[in-house]
């Protein structure tokens, strides 16, 4: 394919290798198969397709940040907290795209419900 399809067809296999990326260092990093069912994990797919789609345009979430909110989640879960810097590891690496501040403490609180449905 080639032009605006070739292009797009491009950019959505790029987004889902993306997402399917971030699932498989959750499910490795707490040991854990993610329950597809649940609405914990409806939530974070929701925010990863949005997340993806920031990183395929290089576009940077930024509310202002609030560094205090961070610092405790990240104290509070450090669990989820390493997860999320391998995370932006592999972006960093792989896209090239720093995961802002605020899209890290984002995806702690989502990865900590997920952990949370899980317990329950």
């Amino acid at each position: 394919m080639s032009g605006a399809k070739g292009e797009n067809l491009h950019l959505v296999t790029e987004m889902t290798k993306a997402t399917q990326a971030i699932l498989t260092i959750i499910t490795y990093h707490f040991q854990i198969d993610l329950d597809e069912e649940s609405h914990a994990y409806s939530r974070f797919l929701t925010h990863l397709k949005y997340f993806v789609q920031r990183l395929a345009s290089k576009e940077t979430f930024k509310t202002g940040g609030d560094e205090t909110l961070f610092e405790m989640v990240k104290l509070r879960y450090p669990d989820a907290y390493e997860c999320v810097e391998k995370i932006a590891g592999l972006i960093a690496s792989k896209y090239n795209y720093e995961v802002s501040t605020d899209e890290r403490l984002y995806m702690m609180i989502h990865i900590e419900n997920l952990m949370k449905e899980r317990r329950s």
